[in-house]
């Protein structure tokens, strides 16, 4: 969501790779919601940024049943860049 402010921008797939493998989830990343600069994917200055980050993850404890859990995040930010 940091990027995503500073940068005023949501085109951050190369970072969200990087985090795939750091973290070893495989995740969905999403930008619901967010108000775009028309024809672009630039947020203008104090507009809203909606993240929403989920996955599905198994847990499993020595001899007990296994559980499949769904993890969902939600960010809100805004944006620091004026784009002219």
């Amino acid at each position: 969501m940091r990027s995503a402010e500073l940068s005023g921008q949501t085109n951050l797939n190369a970072q969200a790779d990087m985090l795939r493998k750091e973290i070893g989830l495989n995740f969905s990343l999403s930008w619901q919601d967010t108000e775009y600069i028309p024809g672009t994917n630039k947020v203008q200055l104090n507009s809203d940024i909606h993240l929403k980050l989920s996955t599905k993850y198994t847990i499993r404890l020595y001899k007990f049943p296994v559980y499949d859990v769904t993890l969902n995040v939600r960010r809100t930010g805004t944006s620091e860049i004026y784009y002219k």
